[in-house]
């Protein structure tokens, strides 16, 4: 990630993103934005200042917002660099929404969601292979996520779970307070324009729409409910300052100036918005109160096939930046249109943003292109990561990006797409949620069971005591069955490992302790680990594994999960359960 030095002042950024169809605005409006951007309905000779205030901090948001005559800028902030109260003034920048184009369809119901039949990202038939069903199948948790949602263009859904929302925008004309009115039409929001964006609305289907419910789409995390922060107005257009007080509430802030109150803080961010320049300082210092709180934040990386390293929050240190490819594999580019993927330095992953389908009002199903439609794809997948994993932090998910990606299945010449394309299954590699759980059966259950009473008897016990070659309570003896783990690798012992509950399951975690290993010779053996194990506090798996040597220990396709409702206990050893030396 690109670092931001703090900055007294901030640089001005346009708008950059493209969309079709918004209404042409009064000449009087400023014409910030590149050809073909609907414009922010703000006067030409006007600016908005952000100030960070000493004294305001007690009140949870230090900044407040000044709007000036744009030829006086300049010396206002000097004279308030001058105030000792005053640390930090930033004119407030502009974004929009990162959404190429949005084209409504019809499609006939199919099994089981509406729309998932022509859902392309679930499909690997062609060159993108993001593998999301196969990865989503290893999900062991069935806890409910809550995905956190700032843009503009929400709408009433039988198909989103929306938990709460809020407005931050207060300068669009009509006016709308700050308050709980977020969707489209909520409390006059939009109405009677000839254009309303529904760039929420999409955006949140695609990461979050509810499956197997026979309408709308499927969305990429399952079982997820929503918070949303209207930070946009209805053409798409939004502030830094109201993205940072979104970003704020989101982690469980609640604020005096605008009214929010503390709620419980989301797992993931998804921003698909962007504007030229450096991260303005006000939106870095929400995204760091979003790191310390374990909340990752995704971002899309702009539409312009420009370098994503002068876009900001793309730029922003922290979060996880998406680019978009299309379908085949490609990064996704318009030449016809002089748009696609931004890339460079600050992109940690790319993700299919052409042709997504998505929901538009009133729950139908509509197309939408661009890095607005990769971001919340990756921000489902990391959601669907963090329901088995909750203890991974971001830079967890930064790291384990880096190392699972796939390449283009074209190279083009690009600044960079950080470890490549999406695949969810390498990611839950990296993150160490195993491909599959395997049974462990007690040893004295099966065929050897006959025999339990004879080995159990006390001069049994005794001789194998004496022979020192295993435990001396037989009861605490475990067959081990390791032959699915990697059939052409016959020279590596399998290990037996365990680590802390919800972390990596991986014997090269820091929490993992090695229980025992069979010898390389072995395929299945019997290891002492105990008739009861503590799967309260630990998870269990097995690996092919050399703990003296460290060969195979990182190779996470292999490992698998033991599972612990598997491991029954014989009848002739109720009474002889020795608690587990684990």
């Amino acid at each position: 990630m690109k670092t931001n030095n703090t900055l007294r002042t901030a640089i001005p950024t346009a708008l950059f993103a493209t969309a079709t169809g918004a209404q042409a605005l009064p000449a009087e409006t400023t014409t910030l934005a590149m050809s073909g951007t609907p414009k922010v309905n703000q006067k030409a000779d006007t600016v908005y200042l952000m100030i960070k205030r000493e004294s305001l901090k007690a009140e949870g948001w230090p900044w407040e917002r000044v709007e000036v005559k744009a030829s006086e800028a300049e010396e206002t902030i000097k004279e308030l660099l001058e105030d000792p109260d005053v640390l930090i003034v930033e004119k407030d920048t502009k974004m929009h929404t990162q959404q190429s184009s949005s084209t409504e369809i019809d499609l006939d119901r199919y099994y089981n969601d509406e729309g998932y039949a022509e859902q392309r990202i679930f499909k690997d038939a062609s060159g993108t292979k993001m593998r999301l069903i196969e990865g989503l199948q290893r999900i062991q948790s069935d806890r409910t996520m809550r995905i956190g949602v700032l843009d503009g263009g929400f709408e009433v859904s039988n198909d989103i779970e929306y938990q709460e929302g809020y407005n931050f925008v207060t300068w669009e004309t009509p006016s709308i307070p700050y308050g709980p009115a977020f969707q489209n039409g909520d409390s006059g929001i939009c109405d009677g324009r000839d254009f309303v964006s529904t760039h929420g609305a999409g955006v949140t289907s695609i990461a979050a729409a509810k499956t197997n419910n026979y309408i709308g789409i499927a969305g990429v995390a399952p079982n997820t409910e929503v918070v949303a922060g209207r930070v946009a107005n209805c053409t798409g257009n939004a502030f830094s300052s109201e993205i940072a007080e979104g970003i704020l509430w989101l982690t469980g802030y609640g604020s005096s100036s605008n009214g929010t109150h503390p709620i419980e803080p989301v797992e993931v961010i998804n921003i698909s918005l962007g504007g030229e320049g450096a991260c303005p300082v006000m939106v870095q210092e929400a995204i760091n109160e979003a790191i310390s709180r374990n909340i990752t934040v995704v971002v899309s990386a702009g539409n312009e096939l420009t370098n994503a390293d002068d876009i900001n929050p793309a730029n922003c240190d922290g979060v996880i930046t998406v680019a978009a490819t299309n379908h085949d594999g490609e990064l996704w580019e318009d030449l016809e249109w002089n748009e696609g993927s931004n890339t460079g330095s600050v992109v940690d992953i790319a993700a299919t943003g052409e042709w997504v389908r998505m929901l538009a009002e009133n729950d139908r199903i509509s197309i939408g292109t661009g890095t607005s439609m990769a971001s919340p794809l990756v921000a489902g997948a990391i959601a669907a990561v963090k329901r088995d994993r909750p203890n991974m932090t971001p830079a967890d998910f930064e790291r384990a990006l880096q190392h699972s990606g796939n390449p283009l299945t074209v190279e083009t010449t690009h600044y960079g797409i950080g470890g490549g394309v999406l695949d969810l299954m390498k990611l839950m590699d990296e993150a160490g949620i195993p491909r599959a759980q395997v049974p462990v059966n007690h040893a004295l259950t099966g065929e050897r069971e006959r025999f339990a009473a004879a080995l159990l008897h006390p001069k049994a016990v005794q001789y194998v005591a004496d022979t020192g070659t295993i435990s001396d309570n037989l009861c605490n003896l475990t067959e081990v069955d390791g032959r699915d783990l990697n059939p052409d690798n016959e020279s590596t012992p399998i290990s037996l490992f365990r680590v802390a509950k919800g972390s990596p399951l991986t014997p090269a975690d820091p929490s993992a302790t090695i229980i025992d290993q069979l010898d390389a010779s072995q395929n299945r053996g019997i290891i002492e680990l105990g008739a009861t194990l503590d799967t309260s506090a630990y998870d269990y798996g097995i690996a092919q594994c050399d703990t003296t040597t460290g060969l195979g220990c990182n190779q996470k396709d292999t490992i698998r999960a033991v599972d612990p409702a598997s491991l029954v206990t014989p009848a002739a050893c109720e009474g002889r359960i020795v608690a587990s030396r684990l």
